[in-house]
Order: C-alpha cells, then sequence, then structure tokens
C-alpha cells in the first residue's frame, strides 16, 4: 500500500470516529431538550439527567438544574407568604368584628332605651348612626 492509501484510509477512520461523536451528542442534546420541556410543561419533577459524554452538555444540565431549584424554591416561596397573608387578614377581620359586634349591640340597647324617653331628635341620630356603622361591619365582615 502506498502513503496515499494509508492517509485516506486513516482520514477515513477519523472521519467515522468524529461522525459517531457528532451523532452522540446530538442524541445526548435532543434528550436535554426533551428533559427540559418536560420540566417546562410541567409533566416532570425530576431533575435533568447529567450523566452525559460531553463535559459541556454536564455542566449546562448542572446549571439548569440549580436554575430549576431556585425557580421551585422562589415558587414555594410566594406561596408561603400568600398563605401568611390570608391568615393575618383573616385574624384582623376577627379581631375588628368581635368588638364591633359588642358596640352594635350596645347602640340597639341605647336604642331601645331612647324610644322610651321625649328626645326624639336623639333617636334619629342614633338610627343613623347605627346603619353607618352597621355598613362598615358588614364591609368588614366582606374583608
Amino acid at each position: 500500500m502506498s502513503n496515499i492509501e494509508w492517509i485516506l484510509i486513516i482520514i477515513t477512520i477519523f472521519l467515522v470516529i468524529l461522525l459517531f461523536r457528532y451523532i452522540q451528542l446530538k442524541k445526548q442534546i435532543r434528550n436535554l431538550a426533551d428533559q427540559v420541556n418536560e420540566l417546562n410543561s410541567g409533566n416532570s419533577q425530576q431533575m435533568l439527567d447529567i450523566s452525559l459524554i460531553d463535559k459541556d452538555l454536564e455542566r449546562l444540565a448542572g446549571i439548569l438544574n440549580q436554575y430549576n431549584i431556585r425557580q421551585r424554591q422562589a415558587v414555594a416561596g410566594v406561596l408561603r407568604n400568600e398563605e401568611y397573608l390570608k391568615e393575618s387578614v383573616a385574624n384582623i377581620s376577627h379581631d375588628l368584628r368581635t368588638p364591633l359586634t359588642v358596640i352594635l349591640g350596645h347602640l340597639q340597647l341605647l336604642q331601645k332605651s331612647c324610644k322610651t324617653l321625649v328626645n326624639k331628635g336623639f333617636t334619629a341620630q342614633l338610627q343613623l348612626f347605627k346603619l353607618d356603622f352597621s355598613n362598615y361591619i358588614l364591609y368588614l365582615i366582606k374583608l
């Protein structure tokens, strides 16, 4: 065999190895893209598989996993804060409604006792105040 034939054989082997490597990388990139798609669609809670042949793809998968972890933590934090806010509003609403209901009861008693008195003007003002106060309590209850 001549030197040219040996060079062609070596170049052919080299090209076959490069083609094989190229096909492996393409397959891993498609696999990684499918895994990212599953994460984005919410169909998977698993981390990306980082047992890859190429170190750069492995590094990219690791970075994407860290990003995914931070996103999950952020969502969990928002949900915790939202729940805390709901509980706080419910507690504040309850703490306000109880004394306001007592005041409303006292106003009703005062109105009943004023009906027996001669002072009708005071009874009308008390009725308006009670109506405004009742509307305010109803507004607080809706919170």
